[in-house]
């Protein structure tokens, strides 16, 4: 999971040491760096997306999915369809992440 550690605003740049498939850079977005730059810091949790118990990393994700789907009346679309649904978008329309 994401730490602060490993976001460096001065050359826009979340540096991840071991992701799946191992190191990896992602260049940041003006958005995104807006956005980051508008998280709260948690004093005793290095994540940037923590987690409801202390030092913890936020894996709710499910839950929440859970109640927007069940919101907007929407049984059969899984959060990964998104995913693919957003990449395919984005390569439809040559976007640069």
């Amino acid at each position: 999971m994401a730490k602060w550690q490993y976001f460096n605003r001065d050359r826009r740049m979340l540096t991840l040491p071991d992701s799946k498939t191992g190191f990896k850079e992602i260049p940041l977005s003006e958005p995104a760096i807006d956005a980051m730059n508008n998280l709260p810091l948690v004093p005793g949790n290095d994540h940037i997306i923590p987690g409801f118990k202390h030092g913890t990393h936020f894996i709710g994700i499910q839950d929440v999915w859970e109640r927007i789907r069940k919101a907007a009346d929407i049984n059969d679309v899984r959060i990964h369809d998104l995913r693919h649904a957003f990449g395919s978008y984005g390569a439809t329309v040559n976007i640069c992440f």
